[in-house]
């Protein structure tokens, strides 16, 4: 009985280091999470801020992402290709994904530089006749004669 305990002892052993790194590298991530959260709070309320639950959500993700990535590289027997086969996919997606905001975004740099059209101005968009009321970096909002507001990509603005 002692034997066979002992045993099995002396074959965990080896793995002993890789499971306490794991086990901070959790902890570590909940503090990170716990922290950001806080600062988040401590700045709303000390500059008056609006809550913007997205920048936060972006950040846990990267904090659980890092932390994901690092108890993956210490677990005995996973192959660092594997890892480097799910970065690259997670690459893919993202380039391919972000095509359209990096469209959007460049064409609405050239909306502002070249100052085609101001706010106030009356535009013509796909047989609708309005007045721009806002031009932001990712989309143009019309108001249309009928005071419909209309939300165009600055991509399809520049075509």
């Amino acid at each position: 009985m002692v034997l066979e305990y002992f045993s099995m002892v002396q074959k965990v052993f080896p793995y002993l280091p890789n499971v306490i790194f794991i086990a901070v590298i959790a902890i570590l991530a909940i503090i990170a999470h716990s922290l950001t959260d806080s600062i988040s709070f401590f700045f709303q309320r000390k500059f008056s801020l609006r809550p913007n639950a997205y920048a936060r959500y972006i950040i846990h993700f990267f904090i659980w992402a890092f932390a994901l990535l690092l108890i993956l590289l210490n677990i005995p027997g996973i192959s660092t290709n594997i890892i480097q086969l799910l970065g690259l996919i997670a690459g893919g997606i993202i380039a391919f994904s972000s095509s359209t905001i990096i469209a959007n975004g460049m064409s609405g740099i050239l909306i502002k530089v070249l100052q085609q059209y101001k706010i106030g101005d009356m535009v013509e968009f796909e047989n609708e006749i309005g007045e721009v009321t806002e031009i932001s970096f990712f989309h143009t909002e019309i108001q249309t004669v009928w005071r419909k507001l209309v939300t165009i990509p600055n991509s399809v603005m520049m075509s």
